[in-house]
């Protein structure tokens, strides 16, 4: 953990399968053994940070080939007052920023290397992270933003990296 940095974040359909499998809900499990993470849930969540209202979602389904497409299907299908300021979604290891009905989007890239499946599929997989600053005005209105793409490729990966984690006991 970082020092003065709390994470909130959500689960995907990987993360999923535990809970479908063995009744294991990992990011409870995470919630509880880290002050400094907060599990907001499966699949999407809603948070407000600033007076900002922010929208994690980790959706189904398949990729396109444009990157624009499911974040702009996303957005359309929001009712206006319902649509947050701010939405950070995953699933599709891609990255991409746009600005759409008003509401700033993310596809946030991958953390994790390109899968067989994938790669079977022809599908890319987009390594890396989005570091963000927002300035909001009093009623969590994004003035500007700043979205910082922060991409790695496979050789900056170290390789089998997940063999070396700790062993998780849950208790």
């Amino acid at each position: 953990n970082v020092s003065g940095i709390t994470t909130r974040f959500i689960q995907g359909s990987h993360d999923e399968t535990h809970k479908i499998n063995g009744g294991v809900v990992l990011g409870e499990i995470i919630d509880n053994a880290r002050s400094d993470m907060i599990y907001e849930g499966q699949d999407k969540a809603d948070v407000v940070i600033n007076g900002v209202k922010i929208r994690m979602r980790h959706p189904g389904g398949g990729v396109s080939k444009y990157r624009s497409r499911s974040i702009q299907n996303t957005i359309d299908s929001m009712s206006s007052g319902n649509k947050p300021k701010l939405i950070a979604e995953g699933h599709y290891h891609k990255s991409y920023y746009c600005i759409y009905r008003n509401v700033h989007a993310l596809l946030v890239p991958a953390l994790c290397f390109q899968s067989q499946f994938m790669e079977r599929k022809d599908v890319s997989n987009v390594m890396g992270f989005y570091d963000v600053d927002i300035y909001a005005d009093d009623k969590g209105d994004i003035q500007y933003i700043t979205p910082r793409e922060h991409l790695f490729n496979e050789s900056q990966v170290k390789k089998d990296d997940f063999r070396k984690t700790k062993r998780l006991v849950i208790k």
